[in-house]
Parts: structure tokens; C-alpha cells; sequence
């Protein structure tokens, strides 16, 4: 996605005098704010500033009540939605061009809200990385254009094979405890994937020559899971062209 103009606040420093220079900067592209004593009426403003492409909001008290502030942006393509109370039913936004939706640990996020995010025919990436979406919300997304999709924890090998379907996909990352080695087998069909991270996963050796097989695969993780360290150096050798990560397996 192509970087946008962007300001980034603190929900502290929200006042109404802010409000009334964001509204007047029509260069504005992405804003974001980020905590602090901010809920639905407080972000109001927003439903003026129909030219944002980029809005991002993290760890404050809003829900879905913040759609009918969002419902004219028609340029809006990234929209972030981080540790907050938002349920997700994102149908309120039909006619908005989501390219790109961010919903890492707002746990009331669940399959109604995949369902909803899978008629828009913009979306590409998808995060729902610490939610409540299950393998029954993916199905809603097999055979989708999504290019980055992020998922985990309630994820299992049935999961896996709906991801299986998603061809297009060049990013996948999954956290998930119930994803096996038939889960990463059943994903050997995405020919197109360039970064993999399967962490926190209950996958073993046996899945190396599957993994070794992505024709394109240019960074691998494999933190926390049972790949020993002579699996790891199989690896290396054998992807010579991917960064295998050596991500921190208590993260």
C-alpha cells in the first residue's frame, strides 16, 4: 500500500480545537489515535473528513456505534481497529473501499465480523491475529483475492484447508496451537507466498519438505514450535534465498 500523509495522536491530546484543524487539513491522508479517554461520540469529527484514506485506532472504548462516522469515506482504504470493543459487523460500510483491515486484539472480533469483511471485493489484507474468528468465519473467505492474511489462535487444521484455497496469498501468518502438520500441508497449494510464519504452531520435521517447497518463499518463522534445531539447519540450507526468523518464541 502506498504511504500516505499521516498525523498520529494521542487520545490525550484530542481536543476540540484539534478537531477543527484536522477537519481543515484536507492533505490529511491517514490519521491515528491511540489510547487515551476516547469513545464513539468523541470521534464525531470523523464523519466530516470524507477524504481519508488511512484511519488507524488503538486500546480506547469504541464498538460498532463508530461505523456511522466511517459510512462516507469513500476513499478509505486501511482501516485499524486495534484492542478496542469493536464486534465488527462491518456491513454498515458497505460502498467503503477496504483494501487493507487491521482488528489485532479486539476480542469481541468473531466470525459474523470475517462474514461481513468478505463481501467487500477491495479487501486484500486481512488481521485477525488475537480475536475470536474461528475456522467457520474463514470459510466465508475460501477462494477469496486476499493477498496478507493474518490469523490465530482459535485456528485449526480445518482453517488451514479453507487457507489452502486463497491462491493468491503472498503473507501468511499464523499463531495458532491446534495447527499441525496437516495444517501446513493442506496450505502447500499457494505457490504465490513469499513470507510464512507459522509460530506457536504444533508442527515437527515432518513438514520440512513441504515447507521447503514454496517456490518464492522469501521469510520463514517457525518460532515455538517442535522443528528442532537440525530441522532449522535443514532449512537454512535448504531456502537459501529466505530469511529464516529467529522470532522470540515467548512472544
Amino acid at each position: 500500500m502506498e504511504e500516505y500523509r499521516k498525523l498520529i495522536f494521542s487520545g490525550d491530546e484530542v481536543t476540540d480545537d484539534l478537531w477543527r484543524r484536522l477537519e481543515a487539513d484536507r492533505e490529511l491522508e491517514q490519521l491515528t489515535i491511540w489510547g487515551g479517554p476516547i469513545d464513539n461520540a468523541r470521534l464525531e469529527p470523523l464523519r466530516r473528513m470524507t477524504w481519508l484514506k488511512g484511519l488507524a485506532l488503538g486500546e480506547m472504548a469504541v464498538d460498532d456505534g463508530l461505523f456511522e462516522h466511517l459510512q462516507e469515506m469513500r476513499k478509505l482504504e486501511l482501516l485499524i481497529l486495534a484492542y478496542t470493543n469493536n464486534s465488527g459487523d462491518f456491513s454498515m460500510l458497505s460502498g467503503v473501499p477496504l483494501r487493507d483491515v487491521r482488528l489485532e486484539g479486539s476480542q469481541r472480533i468473531g466470525d459474523r465480523a470475517v462474514r461481513s469483511l468478505a463481501a467487500f471485493p477491495t479487501l486484500r489484507n486481512l488481521e485477525v491475529h488475537m480475536t475470536s474468528v474461528t475456522d467457520h468465519g474463514l470459510e466465508s473467505l475460501a477462494n477469496s483475492a486476499l493477498e496478507v492474511l493474518w490469523v490465530g489462535p482459535l485456528i485449526t487444521n480445518t482453517g488451514m484447508k479453507t487457507i489452502g484455497t486463497m491462491k493468491r496469498l503472498k503473507h501468511l501468518d499464523v499463531c495458532a496451537r491446534a495447527v499441525g502438520d496437516d495444517g501446513v500441508r493442506a496450505i502447500s497449494g499457494l505457490r504465490d507466498l513469499e513470507v510464512l510464519w507459522l509460530t506457536h504452531c504444533r508442527i515437527t520435521n515432518a513438514v520440512l519438505d513441504t515447507l521447503c517447497a514454496f517456490p518464492l518463499l522469501k521469510e520463514l518463522a517457525v518460532g515455538d514450535t517442535a522443528i528442532t534445531a537440525e530441522g532449522r539447519e535443514h532449512l537454512t540450507r535448504s531456502l537459501p534465498g529466505c530469511r529464516l526468523v529467529d522470532n522470540d518464541p515467548e512472544a
